[in-house]
């Protein structure tokens, strides 16, 4: 068996290197179709295998989303190592997750499947307690916020620190109650932005209203506001 495998190996060798890359492909493909499907599958069933045991065993220790903001590989590497080497040295298990998504209006009519898909998946990782906060732009502040997945920042916030960030917040009316609520902060200003988000146009961060990490957001918002 072992020497019939061997024999054709030798074979297939000698007769890939008398050909083009595209007879080889065409070669392979006609002779080898089930092994290269099957190795496909294997590889993909390992890899699947793989993640599934890395995600029971990691711990996240916070996890957020840029939307719409073209944050760059420091940036991205600057709320996930970084982070995790001032906040998460101590557990070698822990992960902080930060990814990035486009969310135009919903209403537009050109993109509305992959803007209510892209909708749909944030508020579905809001609902199950898998994402704490987010970085987002104008357009996608306007379109979330309806939605009710931003926290009150009084409840984030002391006291002190409201009246100290007053000017970078962003409030929101809640229909039919008239209460005027602060929702996000405009960290536009901010070195962390100017070094790794380059785009026009205002940037903020919220908190998700339900996030069971709130003591980790905190860490995340002096991560950012104490970047020089």
């Amino acid at each position: 068996m072992v020497k019939r495998i061997i024999a054709e190996a030798k074979k297939l060798t000698a007769d890939l290197g008398k050909m083009t890359f595209r007879q080889k492909v065409d070669h392979l493909w006609s002779y080898y179709k089930g092994v290269l499907v099957g190795f496909v599958v294997m590889c993909m069933t390992a890899s699947i295998i793989i993640t599934c045991v890395r995600n029971i065993y990691a711990q996240t220790l916070i996890a957020g989303i840029t939307v719409n903001v073209n944050l760059s590989e420091c940036g991205m590497q600057f709320l996930s190592e970084d982070y995790m080497g001032i906040y998460g040295a101590s557990n070698d298990k822990a992960q902080a997750l930060i990814n990035a998504t486009q969310l135009k209006n919903v209403a537009d009519t050109q993109s509305i499947n992959e803007n209510y898909y892209a909708l749909m998946g944030i508020l579905s990782l809001c609902a199950s307690n898998d994402l704490d906060y987010l970085i987002v732009d104008d357009e996608a502040l306007r379109t979330l916020m309806p939605q009710g997945v931003f926290m009150d920042l009084t409840e984030f916030f002391t006291e002190t620190e409201i009246a100290q960030y007053g000017s970078m917040m962003i409030n929101m009316e809640i229909k039919d109650e008239g209460v005027i609520t602060p929702v996000a902060l405009d960290i536009s200003d901010l070195p962390f932005v100017d070094a790794f988000i380059q785009q026009e146009g205002n940037i903020y961060f919220t908190v998700v209203c339900n996030t069971k990490r709130i003591d980790a957001c905190r860490d995340l918002w002096l991560h950012l506001i104490n970047y020089q």
